[in-house]
């Protein structure tokens, strides 16, 4: 798709108050002095599709300013462009519009867009139609020259690999070393790439593995040292074994003397467990007939409190109602003097409407008292008096005239003092209702004066019941008052078994318990010491399997290293591939992606050579040269050729042949206003 730039016009756009531009498909010179708006053109096709400068940024200033550095109020700023697409020819608009207040307050702006003359109601549609021929990614590398070699060298390493070729595993696999193709590391990672794993993910997966491998294998050494500092001494166990058995023998023998005085001592104390058991069962039974009593106390205490609880509900009770009686008692009140206040208004009303309607009776008698008086007419036309049967025709026209105004205006008064006479009755009507509805409420209001004032009664009633129920006093109880005889015999009997009870008899065996106590001491020394034997043997059998460990983590590590450069030289190979293929697509142009360090690693790069020199260490018109064509080989595999601005124009003296249209930007200080020329190759710049 080949895209040239046909017109352009601007209104109010930065700088411009007013341009309009037509330009040549082929090859275009845009002359002006510094600083007079060259950039603005560039930065007004972008405006037009992305809203943004030619830089990219979306929040640069549109507005223009007046010779006082203030922005021109009211005005629209307008970039109006058509483009020409493989021929066919389409018309873009975008508006930017101050919105002003009626009090002249600037409220904010809004953005109108237009393609082909019809009006776009969104951005985002608009955007959509500006899409559907190329995206704002592409427009920023096949319009400007120096943009591609501004990238990320990442970003820029992306773009070109799109452009190259899918090549199959095994495409890549054919170009690999024959050397790295026998190795095992080869033979894993092909599979691995058979199973659908990406190239990425092995080398990760490797990176991972090795990683993980080597700090296992480091942690070993301290392991198995570890390991053998934690072996016990190490003993004769055969003796050992002969020792432990003697004293074992010891301790049975001591433990058999321990239970023969415990025998005897639990003869002599059985006496002594019979008396402490009947105590035991007294004070039980005891314990029993003190809670009864203790039951019997709260039930008792319970009744004497629940007379004057009662007394106390009930005073709430009536305390709560003559609140209530009070709140209905003034509320009673409120409503009949609300009422009064109503009946009065009324009554006032009513003289005020008697005396319009006296008013009205002196009015109709007034016009119904008017007659009828005729003093001649004269003629329209020529002002002399009527005479005959036109004088008698216009006496009967006037006569009826003044009849029926007569009649219509006592219709009128007689109408008025009806509505009047209405209104009284209905005054009447309303205080009557009133007066009985204030005389009802008063009746009620007197009930409840007269129910409040018995409540009030019952109070005083019920505060002296308590008050004299508190002065009186009352009988006092214990919960000893409770227990009968049965338990003071209980008492008695237990008393008599403590005091006759005899010391207990037990044989001192203190000396024989701490003998037992250093045999057994002894006997687990020497148990400890013989477990020394399968601890040793099984901290041995942990240190060779460390060691097997360490073994296999240093295969492990070989091998997935392996993995890892068969991986690196796939990748490696893939990249000189597409390298070759990104180059063979630029003429002047070629690309160093890889970058080999002292230590033999590579390193992910992507350099822009033009003849041998790096971009970045090109003069200004190298850059344009090989932006140029970059921009050529760019747009071949896009497809699609878009109008290219190159600023500074008039610092190259040649550049190679393009397929796009080209607007220069050439400085010259001879021109103070833009001037656009369409131009051969041979007259850019001269």
């Amino acid at each position: 798709m080949n895209v040239t730039l046909d017109k352009l016009r601007l209104s109010y756009f930065k700088g411009i108050k007013s341009l309009n531009m037509e330009f040549s498909p082929e090859s275009n010179n845009i002359y002006g002095a510094n600083a007079s708006g060259k950039t603005t053109v560039f930065d007004a096709v972008w405006f037009l599709f992305f809203g943004k400068d030619s830089t990219g940024r979306a929040d640069f200033s549109i507005k223009t300013f007046d010779e006082h550095n203030n922005f021109i109020e009211k005005v629209d700023h307008e970039v109006y462009a058509e483009f020409s697409f493989d021929g066919v020819r389409k018309s873009f608009q975008r508006t930017y519009k101050q919105q002003w207040s009626k009090d002249n307050v600037l409220k904010g702006h809004t953005t109108d867009y237009e393609i082909d003359g019809f009006p776009i109601r969104l951005e985002k549609e608009f955007q959509q139609q500006i899409q559907e021929y190329f995206t704002e990614d592409v427009f920023k590398l096949l319009t400007n020259p120096l943009y591609f070699n501004s990238m990320k060298p990442k970003d820029k390493r992306q773009k070109l690999i799109e452009m190259a070729s899918e090549y199959s595993i095994d495409e890549i696999i054919d170009r690999m070393p024959s050397k790295i193709k026998k190795t095992k590391g080869f033979q894993l990672m092909h599979t691995d790439l058979k199973n659908g794993a990406t190239i990425t993910q092995i080398r990760a997966k490797a990176a991972h593995n090795i990683k993980t491998y080597k700090e296992k294998k480091e942690e070993i050494p301290n392991r198995i040292d570890e390991a053998e500092r934690s072996k016990p001494e190490v003993y004769q166990f055969d003796e050992l074994k002969e020792i432990i058995a003697e004293k074992k023998a010891e301790i049975e023998k001591i433990e058999a003397e321990i239970n023969a005085i415990a025998n005897k001592d639990l003869q002599q104390n059985k006496a002594i467990q019979e008396r402490n058991n009947q105590i035991f069962e007294a004070k039980t039974k005891l314990q029993k007939l003190e809670f009864q009593a203790q039951q019997e106390f709260n039930k008792w205490k319970n009744e004497q409190q629940r007379y004057p609880n009662e007394l106390r509900d009930k005073l709430k009770d009536f305390q709560e109602k003559a609140s209530k009686l009070e709140e209905t008692i003034t509320e009673l009140k409120n409503s009949i003097e609300r009422k009064k206040t109503h009946i009065q208004s009324i009554k006032n009303l009513i003289p005020v409407k008697e005396s319009e309607r006296t008013k009205l009776a002196e009015q109709w008698k007034q016009v119904n008292s008017e007659t009828f008086e005729w003093n001649g007419e004269t003629c329209p036309a020529c002002e002399r008096p009527l005479e005959g049967a036109q004088a008698i025709d216009a006496q009967e026209q006037a006569q009826t005239r003044f009849n029926t105004n007569k009649k219509s205006r006592l219709d009128d008064i007689v109408r008025r003092g009806t509505a009047l006479k209405d209104d009284i009755e209905d005054f009447n009507r309303q205080i009557e209702r009133a007066e009985t509805e204030v005389r009802d409420l008063s009746r009620k209001k007197e009930a409840k004066e007269n129910e409040l004032e018995e409540c009030k009664g019952d109070l005083i009633n019920l505060e002296t019941s308590i008050n004299e129920w508190y002065a009186t006093p009352q009988q006092g109880k214990e919960v000893s008052d409770f227990l009968g005889k049965e338990a003071e015999e209980i008492k008695n009997k237990i008393n008599e078994l403590e005091n006759s009870k005899p010391q207990d008899h037990k044989t001192d065996v203190s000396e024989l318990e701490a003998n037992k106590k250093s045999a057994q001491n002894d006997l687990e020394g020497l148990q400890k010491a013989l477990g020394h034997k399968d601890t040793i043997e099984r901290i041995n059998q942990r240190i060779e399997e460390l060691k097997q460990n360490e073994k296999e983590l240093a295969q492990g590590i070989s091998e997935q290293e392996g993995i890892e450069e068969a991986a690196y030289q796939f990748s490696k190979t893939k990249v000189e591939m597409i390298e070759e293929e990104i180059n063979s697509k630029f003429e002047l142009v070629s690309f160093k992606l890889f970058k080999t360090h002292l230590n033999g690693n590579e390193e992910e790069i992507c350099d822009t050579l033009y003849k041998g020199v790096p971009f970045n260490d090109l003069n200004n018109a190298g850059k344009i040269q090989a932006g140029l064509d970059v921009i050529n080989g760019l747009s071949k595999h896009h497809n699609t050729y878009l109008p290219i601005f190159i600023d500074n124009r008039e610092s190259v003296t040649w550049i190679p042949e393009v397929k796009s249209q080209l607007i220069n930007l050439v400085v010259d200080s001879g021109y103070t206003e833009l001037s656009l020329m369409a131009v051969t190759e041979k007259e850019v710049v001269n």
